[in-house]
């Protein structure tokens, strides 16, 4: 039974502090605005984690708050693996609707697409990346990231190996110290 009759969705968590567990979540929970996600009348969201998870279901609610129908990459169902030319097709989809199109990711999903061109060129289309479910390895940001430290909004976790792309970016644009 749950615990109080507030509770809008129960989500499984990663289990990336410990064992996964159940999170009960009310409604407001769910609509809060954040900081990095404001701004922006209609936005165009990338459902590309499972919407059983935090990440991916704040995704749909965004979508459906914006009054659009998200693009959903292939992978959300667990039918098929995430792969980066599906992300690609994903933003070039989405791209054709608007020009603000947010995608959430995990850190495993970052290294792939920063491993691949076509990846890394739909990634930079996107207006705003936020980075979630732990911490990126600094390697996974290091030269392939140049250019796209500004997009990448993190989760706590992921915030010290961003902020070093970001602080490249400054540098080799001529503005850091």
């Amino acid at each position: 039974p749950l615990e109080s009759d507030e509770v809008a969705v129960v989500l499984a968590t990663s289990g990336s502090t410990g064992s996964p567990r159940g999170v009960l979540l009310p409604a407001e929970a769910l609509m809060a605005p954040t900081p990095a996600v404001q701004g922006g009348a209609s936005p165009q969201w990338i459902v590309a984690l499972p919407v059983s998870s935090a990440g991916g279901m704040n995704v749909l609610v965004r979508s459906l708050d914006a009054g659009r129908s998200p693009v959903v990459l292939p992978s959300v169902g667990g039918a098929e693996p995430f792969t980066t030319s599906a992300f690609a097709s994903a933003v070039n989809l989405a791209t054709a609707r608007t020009r603000d199109v947010r995608v959430s990711v995990v850190p495993a999903q970052v290294a792939r697409i920063l491993a691949d061109p076509a990846a890394i060129e739909a990634l930079a289309a996107c207006s705003q990346v936020l980075v979630g479910g732990g911490p990126l390895r600094p390697s996974a940001v290091s030269s392939n990231c140049a250019g796209l430290g500004h997009l990448l909004q993190p989760g706590l976790a992921a915030a010290p190996a961003l902020r070093a792309a970001r602080e490249r970016d400054l540098l080799a644009a001529g503005m850091g110290d």
